[in-house]
């Protein structure tokens, strides 16, 4: 990878990463950014910034946007993806580019947030 630069007004306080699946869009998972427990009870993430390995994905990050393989903004293997504000975060949604990629070649989103 190269190019990747991060450049925030906020801390990084959480990270997963997330295999994006063929058949159903995955979103981030909501206890992750929006903690029920812990020292960020009753936080919401404010910024996410992920980097793709593997496949490509199709995501959207609007209020009822449900990507598929052929819909939605495109991601390479490779490039990053930053999210910014609170709905935008909550609404984010991905799903592999290629419908026919196998257990062993799923895209995987490695993804840091900050509230």
């Amino acid at each position: 990878m190269s190019g990747i630069s991060i450049i925030t007004d906020r801390t990084a306080h959480k990270f997963e990463t997330i295999t994006v699946g063929t058949t159903l869009a995955v979103s981030f998972t909501a206890t992750t950014i929006a903690p029920t427990s812990g020292s960020l009870k009753n936080n919401v993430c404010k910024e996410a910034f992920c980097v793709l390995s593997t496949n490509s994905i199709r995501f959207t990050y609007h209020q009822g946007g449900t990507p598929t393989a052929e819909v939605g903004i495109p991601l390479y293997n490779g490039q990053d993806l930053t999210l910014k504000d609170v709905a935008n975060v909550q609404a984010f949604k991905a799903i592999a580019a290629d419908s026919s990629a196998t257990t062993n070649d799923l895209p995987v989103l490695h993804c840091t947030y900050s509230f």
